[in-house]
């Protein structure tokens, strides 16, 4: 049948402009600039992949999430010198995070990195 033939074909039309809309547009992530002691950071929201890595990074050796080291692991892998694409942390920097004291610059670009991984679409305009 003839409609049969049609509606497939407009089903794969759609299908092709959803893909399109979504995995075919290279998305550029949410950023928010942070000053912290008179300095400007670029803090950037994470890939998937990334999200993933911090979440199973920062777990203890029983399962618990450990939110200091979810922090300090966000700061490294979210924080960015503004306008670059150079993460300004590397891994090397994790234990010297960990010593800082909370309500320092960890807790401060933490909590921006946190919650744009974990904000939902609609919460950041985007729905």
């Amino acid at each position: 049948r003839i409609e049969d033939g049609a509606c497939a074909v407009g089903l794969q039309d759609l299908a092709l402009a959803l893909r399109a809309a979504t995995l075919g547009k290279p998305k550029e992530p949410r950023k928010e600039t942070v000053e912290f002691n008179g300095q400007k950071y670029e803090v950037r929201q994470p890939s998937i992949v990334t999200r993933d890595r911090i979440m199973k990074d920062s777990k203890d050796d029983k399962g618990a999430q450990q939110l200091g080291r979810m922090c300090a692991l966000a700061v490294i892998a979210c924080t960015f010198i503004p306008g670059t694409d150079n993460r300004l942390y590397t891994d090397a920097d994790l234990d010297g995070m960990l010593g800082q004291p909370t309500g320092g610059f960890v807790d401060t670009l933490g909590n921006v990195a946190i919650r744009l991984m974990m904000e939902a679409p609609e919460q950041a305009g985007k729905a």
